[in-house]
C-alpha cells in the first residue's frame, strides 16, 4: 500500500464551514452523547476539518471490512487517500450497509457522521476516516503513524495473555513507536482504545499488554443521561489503573449499523474529540492531548465509585481527581478544546523523561501471607529523581496457586493507590463462592508490567511501595521481584496551572492560595473557565469561576492564558506573555519587555514601560486598540496576512487608525502616522511556538 500522508486537508467532503445553528440532521435530537460531552457547543469554530482520524478494527473469522463507507453518513467525510489505496475486501465494505461491519460502521459514525441532513451527526463531523481491519499480527499496525488520531475499538480477550513480552520495562512494539514519534511529523499520532467490556467477568484494562501501554488514551464507558441522578459504572466497563477518561457508553444511537453499549462507542467519542483539539491547534504533541483531556475531564457524580485526588499541584490549586472507574472523569469537549487552542509547550515521544535505571528490588521468594489483609508490604527509595509524572510501569514477578486470591497496590510517595490487579476473574460482588481465575493465562507464574496513570503531575522522588494481598484462604504464593520506572517531564521548575470550572466547588482554604515557591518561568492558564477571569500579577489577587484566588507570591508567575470571555489580565514587573483567547479582553504587561495577543475579539492592550510586542493575527472585521504603543521600542506582529500585505495608516485625531485587509483596523492612541516607520512592524507566516511560555520570551 502507498504510504498515506497525515495533515492534509479533506478532499472529499465539503469545504466550507458549518452553519453555527443546531443541525437538523433528523437523528440528532437521539444523539444523547454529543450534548454529555459538551461537543456542540465546539462546532461553531471547530469541526475537525483536516484532521484525519484512521480506524483499526479488530478481525474475527468472515469478518474482513472496516465500516460500509458507501453509507450515506460515512460516504462525505471518506479519507481519499485512503480509498485510493485501499485494498477490496482487505480494508473497507463495499456495500452501503454490511452486517459483516456493523460494530465498525457504529464506531465510524459517531466519529465523524457528515452534517448533511441526513441521520446523525458525528462528534467531528469534518473530519475524514481511513479504516483498517487488525489481524493476529502487530504489523497490520504499521498504519498507524499514517494518521493524526487512530482509534482502536477493541481489545486483547485473554487476560495476562502473552501478546507482548518487551525486554526492557517501558520498551514499545516497534509499530507504536513509529506512531509516537514518527506520526503527525513528529508531535505523534494520538492513539485512543476502548478500555474492555470485561468487569463482569472479573477483567481488568490493566491486565492486558496492548492496552496497558503508555502510548495508549483508555477511555472508559460512562451511564447516559438524564443525570438528574448520580451515574452508575455501567456493569460492562472494565476498570483500571491505567484509565485516563470516560465517555457515554451506552444508549449511543447511530444510523449506520446497530446502536451500541460499550466501551467500543466510547472511545470514539474521545476520538473524534481529539480531531476537534487537533484542529483547534495542530501543534499539540500527543502527549500534550493526553494531558489536556485529564485536566479538563468532569468529575462523574457516581456513589459506588471511589475517587481520590492525586498530589499534583497544577489543577484547580491541587490535586487531580482520579477513580479506577472512570479515570479523571468524563470528556469534555469544549473545555478540552479550550485549553487546547493557546496550550504552551509540545510533548512528544523525543522529549519525554523516564529513570535512566529502573527502580528494582532484590530478588528472592518472599511468601505472601494468605487471606491476610496487611499481606506483604515491599517499599523502595527513589532519590533525586528530578520528574513529573505522567505514567508509572511496574513490573511484577510472582507466583501463586490461585491468582484470582490477589490483589496488587502501588502506592506512590505522595500516598496515591493504584489498584494494578484485584482478584483477577472475580467478578464484582459475587461473594466467597467465586475464588476467581486458577491461572495466569494458562500458568500460575506471572512475569507481567502494570501501568497507572493515576499519578499525573506528582513528583516522582520518595518512597514507592508495592502492596501483595492475599484475599482468599487455601492456596499460596510467593512474590519474587518488582521494579518500576517512571515516565512523564522534567521538572525543571517551569510550573504550568491550569484552573477549569471544577474550581468553584473545590472550596477547601488550600486550593484557594496559589504558591509558586520554586522559580522557574510560571503560568497561570484559565481558558477553560467558562466566565470571565480577572488576574493582576502586581497585586496578587484574582476572580475565576467566579471564586476568589489569592496569589501568595506573585512576582513569581510569569504568564498569564485567558479563555473565552471578557477577562482582564495584568502582569508585572517581569517578562510577561498575556494571551486574552476569544472575547474582548484588557491586557496590561506592565514593566518588562512583554509580549501580549489579545486573540480574536476587540482588545485593549498596554505593554507599561520596556520593550513589548503585540500580535496581531489576521482576523476579519477586528481590530484592537494599544493605549501606549512606543515607535522605535515596541512593535507590531502580523501573523498570517498575504504576502505583500502593506498597512494603510491614517490619521483619526490624536491616534492613528491601522487598516488591515478583510475590515480590521488597530487603533494606536496618541501616536501620528508620520512617526512610524516599517521597523516597528514584522510580518510572520505563524506564530511563534509557544514553547515561549516555558522557556521565556522569544527574540524576534
Amino acid at each position: 500500500m502507498s504510504k498515506l500522508i497525515t495533515g492534509l486537508a479533506a478532499l472529499c467532503c465539503a469545504g466550507l464551514a458549518l452553519a453555527h445553528e443546531a443541525p437538523v440532521d433528523p437523528d440528532f435530537p437521539l444523539q444523547t452523547y454529543l450534548h454529555q460531552a459538551n461537543v456542540p457547543s465546539v462546532w461553531a469554530r471547530y469541526t475537525g476539518l483536516g484532521v484525519r482520524i484512521g480506524q483499526f478494527e479488530a478481525h474475527s473469522k468472515g469478518h474482513k471490512v472496516a465500516f460500509a463507507y458507501r453509507h450515506e453518513d460515512l460516504l462525505p467525510n471518506v479519507d481519499p487517500l485512503w480509498l485510493a489505496n485501499a485494498v477490496p475486501w482487505f480494508m473497507a465494505s463495499k456495500a452501503s450497509v454490511d452486517r459483516d461491519a456493523e460494530h465498525a460502521s457504529s464506531v465510524a459514525s459517531v466519529m465523524v457522521a457528515a452534517r448533511n441532513e441526513l441521520g446523525t451527526v458525528g462528534v467531528a463531523p469534518q473530519a475524514t476516516i481511513g479504516g483498517h481491519w487488525v489481524g493476529g499480527r502487530l504489523d497490520t499496525l504499521n498504519a498507524l503513524k499514517q494518521y493524526d488520531v487512530a482509534n482502536l475499538s477493541w481489545g486483547a480477550t485473554g487476560r495476562f495473555e502473552p501478546v507482548l513480552k518487551m525486554p526492557v520495562i517501558g520498551a514499545i512494539p516497534v509499530e507504536y513507536r513509529r506512531a509516537l514519534s514518527d506520526g503527525r511529523q513528529g508531535r505523534g499520532t494520538v492513539i485512543v482504545m476502548s478500555a474492555g467490556n470485561a468487569r463482569q467477568a472479573g477483567g481488568n484494562a490493566n491486565y492486558s499488554s496492548l492496552s496497558n501501554m503508555r502510548g495508549n488514551i483508555m477511555v472508559a464507558a460512562t451511564c447516559p443521561p438524564p443525570r438528574s441522578q448520580p451515574c452508575a459504572a455501567p456493569g460492562f466497563s472494565s476498570p483500571g489503573a491505567n484509565l485516563l477518561v470516560s465517555a457515554q457508553g451506552v444508549g449511543v444511537f447511530t444510523r449506520v449499523g446497530l446502536p451500541q453499549t460499550g466501551t467500543s462507542l466510547a472511545a470514539p467519542i474521545v476520538s473524534a474529540v481529539t480531531a476537534l483539539m487537533l484542529q483547534a491547534n495542530p501543534r499539540l504533541g500527543y502527549r500534550d492531548v493526553h494531558e489536556i483531556l485529564a485536566l479538563t475531564a468532569r468529575q462523574v457524580r457516581d456513589p459506588s465509585t471511589q475517587w481520590q485526588f492525586n498530589a499534583s499541584r497544577y489543577w484547580n490549586g491541587g490535586g487531580m481527581h482520579v477513580s479506577h472507574d472512570y479515570g479523571y472523569g468524563e470528556v469534555d469537549a469544549l473545555a478540552a478544546v479550550r485549553l487546547a487552542q493557546d496550550w504552551p509547550g509540545q510533548q512528544r515521544f523525543a522529549n519525554e523523561a523516564l529513570l535512566e535505571q529502573p527502580l528494582a528490588s532484590t530478588e528472592g521468594e518472599f511468601a505472601i501471607p494468605d487471606h491476610d489483609a496487611t499481606g506483604l508490604r515491599y517499599s523502595m527509595a527513589l532519590e533525586d529523581a528530578r520528574l513529573r509524572i505522567e505514567h508509572v510501569l511496574v513490573e511484577v514477578k510472582l507466583s501463586h496457586q490461585r491468582p484470582g486470591d490477589l490483589q496488587l497496590v502501588l502506592v506512590s510517595p505522595s500516598g496515591t493507590r493504584s489498584v494494578l490487579m484485584d482478584r483477577p476473574g472475580k467478578p464484582p460482588a459475587s461473594g466467597d463462592a467465586h475464588t476467581g481465575d486458577r491461572r495466569f493465562h494458562q500458568r500460575q507464574r506471572l512475569d507481567f508490567i502494570f501501568n497507572t496513570t493515576r499519578l499525573r503531575g506528582e513528583p516522582a522522588s520518595g518512597q514507592w511501595q508495592l502492596h501483595v494481598v492475599d484475599r482468599a484462604p487455601g492456596k499460596v504464593g510467593t512474590l519474587n521481584s518488582w521494579r518500576l520506572n517512571v515516565f512523564g517531564r522534567l521538572d525543571n521548575g517551569n510550573d504550568h496551572y491550569v484552573y477549569t470550572n471544577e474550581f468553584t466547588a473545590l472550596n477547601t482554604p488550600e486550593r484557594r492560595t496559589l504558591r509558586d515557591l520554586n522559580g522557574g518561568v510560571d503560568t497561570l492558564n484559565v481558558a477553560a473557565v467558562s466566565s470571565a477571569s480577572v488576574i493582576d500579577l502586581r497585586q496578587g489577587a484574582a476572580q475565576v469561576a467566579g471564586e476568589t484566588l489569592h496569589l501568595e507570591n506573585p512576582a513569581q508567575i510569569e504568564h498569564l492564558i485567558g479563555g473565552d470571555y471578557a477577562d482582564v489580565l495584568t502582569g508585572n514587573e517581569a517578562d510577561n506573555a498575556l494571551l486574552g483567547g476569544h472575547a474582548d479582553d484588557r491586557l496590561e504587561g506592565g514593566a518588562g519587555e512583554d509580549w501580549l495577543d489579545g486573540g480574536a475579539g476587540r482588545d485593549t492592550l498596554s505593554g507599561g514601560p520596556g520593550r513589548d510586542r503585540f500580535v496581531i493575527q489576521a482576523r476579519a472585521q477586528e481590530g484592537d486598540t494599544l493605549l501606549d504603543f512606543q515607535p522605535g521600542i515596541d512593535r507590531l506582529l502580523f501573523i498570517g496576512f498575504a504576502d505583500g500585505t502593506q498597512p494603510l495608516l491614517t490619521r483619526s485625531g490624536a491616534h492613528t487608525l491601522v487598516s488591515l485587509p478583510g475590515g480590521q483596523v488597530l487603533s494606536l492612541r496618541n501616536i501620528q502616522p508620520g512617526q512610524l516607520s516599517d521597523g516597528d512592524w514584522q510580518w510572520l507566516a505563524e506564530a511563534p511556538d509557544l514553547d515561549l511560555l516555558a522557556q521565556g520570551l522569544p527574540a524576534i
